[in-house]
């Protein structure tokens, strides 16, 4: 064995290194014996057990929610079932999908000439505007419109 500084080298070093095989072998702290997924797609959660806790979990809104119930017994992971399916049949409820009908080939001919027709509108007022603006030329800098006439009005009288 070489020492190097403080530092050592060689079998000495190898030997206080943690055990890589012994730590992936580790148990997690859930319990796959009590696993369970709860609801039909898109709306699912799951019950787990985790650090001896029995806990729910749901997406709701893209946000993932969840709830511990209680310590693991039977019947905390009789109620967590019940809450998750109370929580997704509520979900379930309020996304309701309106039923659409196919549209036939002369409804979505229609649907394209109103908006054709209310794209064209706007671009009339837009080219009316501006043709508005050109005919009018710009307006005298630093005066409103009611100043001009007024200044108008003044050389008049003193004429």
């Amino acid at each position: 064995m070489f020492q190097f500084g403080t530092a050592l080298i060689g079998p000495a070093r190898m030997a206080r290194t943690p055990d890589i095989e012994h730590m992936a072998t580790k148990k997690s702290s859930g319990d796959a014996r009590y696993t369970k997924v709860v609801g039909e797609q898109p709306n699912t959660g799951r019950r787990y057990v985790e650090n001896g806790k029995v806990r729910i979990q749901w997406t709701e809104g893209g946000k993932r929610r969840s709830r511990t119930i209680g310590p693991n017994s039977p019947a905390n992971r009789k109620r967590a079932d019940e809450e998750l399916e109370e929580i997704l049949s509520t979900m379930n409820a309020t996304e309701e999908k309106p039923e659409s009908k196919p549209l036939d080939v002369g409804e979505i001919e229609q649907k394209l000439r109103d908006y054709a027709l209310s794209a064209l509108d706007k671009a009339d007022e837009i080219a009316d505007w501006i043709r508005d603006a050109i005919a009018r030329g710009p307006e005298p800098e630093g005066e409103e419109e009611g100043e001009a006439e007024v200044v108008e009005e003044a050389e008049e009288e003193s004429e």
